[in-house]
């Protein structure tokens, strides 16, 4: 997935999951690019803030399902804001699934 902010050149601020219980996510990222600075990055609570002069990054996601609701209904919700004035970028995938009976 690909995320674009308004301008190219702007620099990053934060990443955000924004998911629930269901979802347990595991975060990798460019150290390098992440600022540790008072408790603005998180990882448990999958927030990365970025450092200074970071304009491009990649961040994988990996999600495992814990649990659904009873139609099995599960969303995956992330967050990319940026320094500029300019709107965030927001995605959401939606997942799908069904109990599979298992097979002796």
């Amino acid at each position: 997935m690909l995320f674009a902010l308004g301008w190219e050149w702007s620099e990053l601020k934060t990443f955000k999951l924004q998911n629930d219980e269901a979802v347990k996510a595991e975060l990798r990222y460019e150290k390098a690019e992440v600022s540790t600075e008072g408790n603005l990055t998180d990882e448990e609570k999958g927030q990365l803030r970025f450092k200074d002069g970071v304009t491009q990054t990649r961040v994988m996601v990996k999600a495992t399902i814990e649990h659904v609701d009873k139609n099995g209904d599960v969303k995956l919700a992330f967050y990319l804001s940026s320094k500029a004035e300019c709107e965030g970028a927001q995605e959401e995938i939606g997942l799908k699934t069904k109990e599979v009976e298992e097979k002796d």
